[in-house]
């Protein structure tokens, strides 16, 4: 006889469902994170790549060289650099902007970032939406140097010569959009002179180009074209910060001589995919901060006429949001 109290199957299911399914999804949902934040704490377990938007031999390589061995041992595992130019530095950002966010694609970028995301219609990627700060690294002062020939050893000479012969004189960079450049258009609205601009593929092409003859002044980072000062075959005129350089103490500043708006820096910091999460993020930074304290990685980018300036990831995005709103009125 049918027993009208005792439940049927289908309600003794129903009800082990009604009990077991919601136990299943707080096990799914606590265990996802337990899983990811495992998968972080245990981070990196392969090599990271490192891009370098610009060619190799310039200080943007330079700086990533340096640091990528030392950064290695920090966080034991391989830490490869690749060099993706081209573009005025946008390709490897896109390159870094589109890659997965788990802090195994890093790029090291300075002022041609803000730059460039004024400069280009198209850049390829958003860079202040994609990317996301990791630490600075140092800054680089850029020294104003002329071509040994030029009739010009002083930087109001150097003006007047501009004004007296308007677009007559070949001023180079080491590409369009790179910090000298934009450095070039900042003297040249401060000065109200007019000049021909001479991109080149990289800072070693240019500094050949200047002491050649072949274009007659340039904003360039110390370190590369320092040993063509020392050898006569260019002139420095000023350095392009509010105090003088170590390396070249002789020499006085843009600000000091009356033109306090050209005060730049190649700055150089590390950055990671946007989404990368937090405690990745803060992994690398401590390491970029443990790897700026080993005295041999420090000699060597003060060789480079590099000055040391570790930023973390909060400082860092606050530098870089001021220089998005430097730079994009300079490049209107």
């Amino acid at each position: 006889m049918h027993d009208p109290h005792r439940a049927r199957p289908g309600c003794c299911l129903r009800r082990a469902l009604c009990v077991l399914l919601p136990a299943l999804f707080l096990v799914a949902g606590a265990g996802a994170p337990r899983d990811a934040a495992a998968a972080e704490s245990g981070y990196p377990t392969r090599p990271i790549r490192l891009l370098v938007p610009f060619p190799p031999g310039g200080s943007t390589d330079l700086v990533a060289r340096f640091v990528a061995p030392v950064l290695q041992a920090a966080l034991g595992q391989p830490v490869v650099v690749d060099n993706h130019p081209g573009a005025g530095g946008t390709i490897a950002g896109a390159l870094a902007a589109t890659a997965a966010p788990d802090g195994y694609t890093l790029v090291i970028e300075g002022a041609n970032l803000p730059i460039g995301a004024s400069l280009y219609r198209h850049p390829g990627f958003n860079a202040r939406r994609d990317l996301v700060p990791v630490a600075m690294v140092c800054v680089i002062p850029l020294v104003l140097v002329v071509n040994a020939a030029l009739d010009a050893h002083s930087v109001p000479e150097l003006q007047a010569l501009l004004e007296r012969r308007p677009g007559q004189l070949n001023f180079g960079s080491n590409g369009t959009g790179a910090t000298p450049h934009l450095t070039g258009e900042l003297f040249r609205l401060q000065t109200g002179t007019r000049f021909v601009h001479v991109p080149y593929k990289g800072a070693p092409q240019m500094d050949q180009a200047l002491a050649s003859g072949e274009i007659d002044f340039a904003f360039d980072s110390i370190a590369p074209v320092l040993p063509l000062i020392k050898g006569g075959r260019v002139r420095a005129l000023a350095v392009t910060t509010p105090v003088r350089h170590p390396a070249l103490p002789e020499v006085p500043t843009l600000v000091e001589l009356g033109y306090p708006k050209v005060d730049v820096s190649s700055w150089f910091g590390l950055m990671s995919t946007a989404g990368t999460p937090p405690p990745i993020i803060e992994r690398l930074a401590a390491a970029v901060g443990a790897a700026l304290q080993v005295p041999a990685l420090r000699a060597q980018l003060e060789r480079q006429g590099a000055l040391v300036r570790y930023l973390s990831p909060a400082a860092f995005g606050a530098y870089l949001e001021a220089e998005f709103e430097r730079w994009a009125p300079v490049v209107q």
